[in-house]
């Protein structure tokens, strides 16, 4: 995809801090390592999650207070979880007559799957059961060191050994979860996507996975919030222009 884009138009590692309507513009402040600069849009398409949307970008004018009340109640689905990832040659496990799924108890990990690439790598992943608060408070190589172990407890010595391996922690991740997603919460209802009967409206359009009405926080939502952004632009363009 990124190909098929104009690479003067792909801005990359631009920390967007304000939005401004203009007469015929939306004018966009954003930081590119700490220097200000600034950019011109017909419209705005917002791929951050709702709630770090409405905390992390100044509107002005401001959003309707209805509207910014309920990006910031929208819960981000898996802002407050972690996932381990371990790489091996060979999907050994099923050598040994297991799936590669489990559910634990013991250990950081609680749910074990199998998610090795069909003529790719052998990997299992595992979502941490630590809570987000708490795992704040571990060393990242603990655990690591424990998801290993782990892992070894469950299939085999071996599987203590992967060849790669990767934790990620979407609670420290500053684009995608803010202070109130640190507690798990579920899936959220999504807001509306297009900001109605204000000076925003037609201007600015959610296209993130909280923003789909029918599968908000998967990956699916993903897509289904983009379609459906990019379909609201296009009627926005073809009407007013």
């Amino acid at each position: 995809m990124q190909q098929r884009l104009d690479s003067s138009c792909l801005h990359l590692s631009h920390q967007v801090t304000a939005v401004t309507l203009c007469e015929k513009s939306v004018e966009v402040e954003a930081l590119v390592n700490e220097i200000p600069t600034k950019w011109h849009a017909a419209r705005l398409l917002l791929a951050l999650p709702p709630r770090l949307a409405a905390e992390s970008t100044r509107f002005h004018p401001a959003l309707p207070p209805e509207v910014s009340r309920a990006w910031l109640n929208t819960p981000t689905w898996m802002a407050p979880h972690a996932k381990y990832l371990a790489v091996f040659d060979e999907p050994f496990w099923r050598t040994d007559g297991l799936a590669g799924a489990a559910q634990s108890a013991v250990g950081p990990m609680v749910e074990v799957q199998d998610a090795s690439s069909p003529g790719g790598h052998a990997a299992l992943f595992g979502f941490i059961g630590v809570p987000a608060q708490a795992r704040a408070g571990i060393d990242h190589k603990d655990m690591l060191s424990g998801c290993r172990t782990q892992l070894g407890r469950l299939f085999g010595e071996r599987a203590a050994r992967p060849v790669a391996k990767t934790l990620l922690d979407w609670a420290q991740e500053p684009f995608t979860a803010s202070a109130q997603d640190q507690v798990v919460s579920g899936h959220g209802t999504a807001p509306v996507a297009s900001v109605l009967r204000s000076a925003w409206e037609d201007r600015v359009f959610g296209a993130a996975s909280e923003w789909s009405p029918e599968f908000p926080g998967y990956i699916a939502g993903a897509v289904d919030a983009a379609y459906r952004a990019v379909d609201a632009l296009g009627t926005a363009w073809r009407v007013k222009g």
